[in-house]
């Protein structure tokens, strides 16, 4: 093949030389988290979450996920607006910004784009419909114990994610008492025979606990007060009787 354009080696570096320049002139700054760098994961190996329900158990839980180098809170709802600002003030603290997204309705969060998954904190009675709902989104679920309150609540669950396009999305119930480190190494022992036969079991309920103890002693229905002015109550409710 005959070159027709001669270019020498010095022409050429002075070339790409200008060229560098130019490209370094240029406003583009990309941060060293964007590229897994100062502790982070490089946004494709981040989890994307959303919390749905950001009470007491809510905040626990937003505690320890913010922890996970590879997840990212970007959404914080709740029907009570005290919840949701204080589960918003824990996100934006520990990531040092004002990002943390808002919103009172679960449905909303479900249909947002940029969320990989969820975690649901609700009462029981919502776990079911917004594990559900998220799932169709195409959302990832961690739920919070019982995952549902009824077997029916149960089938409709596996039948949402049986019937979800390209495939099942994945769920876990949270559940400690399966799937901590100590009580996982304590069934082993047992299932191997390790401790011998096995022929007496005693279990303990956490009675002592200050709200278990609260409830025990309440013998009559508590009294009708006001709602407060933050607390979508209607939406608290949802499908259950007034």
């Amino acid at each position: 093949m005959k070159r027709t354009n001669k270019t020498s080696r010095r022409q050429f570096i002075k070339t790409a030389s200008a060229a560098t320049v130019g490209a370094i002139s240029l406003p583009y700054f990309v941060p060293a988290s964007a590229l897994g760098l100062q502790g982070k994961a490089a946004p494709s190996d981040r989890i994307v979450m959303a919390w749905i329900g950001a009470g007491g158990r809510g905040q626990s839980l937003i505690n320890a996920f913010i922890g996970f180098k590879d997840v990212q809170i970007v959404a914080v709802c709740d029907v009570d607006k005290r919840h949701m600002e204080e589960g918003k003030k824990i996100v934006d603290k520990a990531y040092g910004n004002s990002d943390c997204k808002t919103n009172g309705d679960f449905r909303e969060i479900a249909g947002l784009k940029d969320i990989d998954a969820v975690c649901i904190a609700t009462p029981d009675h919502w776990h079911a419909l917004t594990s559900i709902a998220c799932l169709k989104a195409g959302k990832d679920v961690y739920c919070e114990k019982p995952l549902t309150n009824t077997v029916v609540e149960g089938r409709a669950i596996c039948n949402a994610l049986k019937a979800i396009p390209g495939g099942p999305r994945i769920l876990q119930c949270g559940s400690h008492e399966r799937s901590t480190n100590t009580i996982r190494l304590a069934c082993e022992q047992v299932r191997n025979g390790k401790i011998g036969k096995v022929h007496t079991v005693r279990i303990n309920l956490p009675t002592t606990d200050g709200h278990h103890k609260k409830v025990m002693v309440q013998k009559d229905p508590a009294p009708e007060m006001p709602v407060p002015e933050a607390l979508n109550y209607d939406l608290w409710l949802g499908h259950t009787p007034f």
